[in-house]
């Protein structure tokens, strides 16, 4: 899994346009793009789409362990990796699965 982090802000985008050329014929890469206003999601959407084929722009949090905002990016990421929730954990032996930790009588 290949993942950049980097920044769309004035003083930021020598260094990400340099990173991105030398990581341009690598594929599969996702770029995840923080701290953008509106204004720049759009003019890099334009610049880069034809380069980049996964290319994220996070939400603005202060709390960076909050595991509501940017859901969506890493799930999209991820989504190869991560199994869904479809069904309760059954245990099919009638002993139990841990019958083995139990004291004998």
């Amino acid at each position: 899994m290949k993942i950049i982090v980097g920044g769309t802000k004035a003083w930021e985008t020598d260094d990400t346009f340099r990173v991105l050329s030398l990581l341009e014929k690598i594929p599969e890469v996702n770029y995840i793009f923080n701290f953008s206003s509106n204004e720049e999601k759009a003019k890099f959407k334009k610049i880069l789409k034809r380069y980049i084929k996964h290319i994220y722009f996070s939400e603005f949090t202060t709390d960076t362990f909050n595991s509501n905002i940017n859901i969506e990016i890493y799930h999209e990421i991820f989504k190869e990796y991560i199994a869904e929730k479809t069904k309760k954990f059954e245990i099919k032996d009638k002993k139990g699965l841990f019958s083995f930790l139990k004291r004998s009588k």
